[in-house]
């Protein structure tokens, strides 16, 4: 796994491999299929789902994510599905470099476990040119429970705690 990781960021660094900054493409929506790995903090391990994402760039170094995957764990002899659906904003802070790393913020709802929760977490992307991209980042998620009666805590009734990560893996196109 390990020398699979250090093959993958040899790729990206290579100037063979990245577009030069006057070549990246810079149109205002990337589509993209993705492969997500998974891991419930209350889990031994995780499991690696497949999804899809858009973004919509809103100006000079930030953009609008919206994404679904669909990921299947196993415990127990039993297997039950989550489907995370998550609207995140990303902050690039080099937005029109051929790799960009950037900070990304935003909310999720998981389909199959807990109803909502916030994420953080950061990334880095590649532009490959042609208006293709790749992207890799970390994701750490929290959710709660509704509890609308409870009045300690958020002022929603909601406490959120730790609920586990993600770590996500993107082709885009950009139109």
């Amino acid at each position: 796994m390990r020398a699979l990781v250090l093959w993958i960021a040899a790729a990206l660094l290579s100037s063979s491999v990245m577009a030069r900054a006057d070549e990246v493409q810079s149109g205002p929506v990337w589509v993209g299929a993705r492969s997500t790995f998974f891991r419930p903090s209350d889990s031994d391990h995780g499991a690696w789902g497949p999804g899809a994402q858009v973004r919509a760039g809103l100006d000079e170094g930030w953009a609008l994510e919206a994404s679904a995957d669909f990921v299947r764990h196993y415990a127990g002899g039993t297997s039950f599905q989550v489907i995370p659906v998550q609207v995140t904003a990303l902050g690039y802070l080099y937005p029109n470099a051929g790799l960009s790393p950037y900070l990304l913020a935003g909310g999720g709802w998981y389909v199959g476990e807990r109803p909502f929760g916030p994420h953080v977490g950061a990334g880095l992307e590649a532009q490959l040119g042609g208006g293709w991209s790749l992207g890799f980042d970390w994701r750490l998620l929290w959710t709660a429970a509704w509890r609308l009666t409870d009045s300690i805590g958020h002022p929603y009734g909601n406490r959120y705690r730790a609920r586990g990560s993600m770590l996500v893996g993107s082709l885009n196109r950009r139109f």
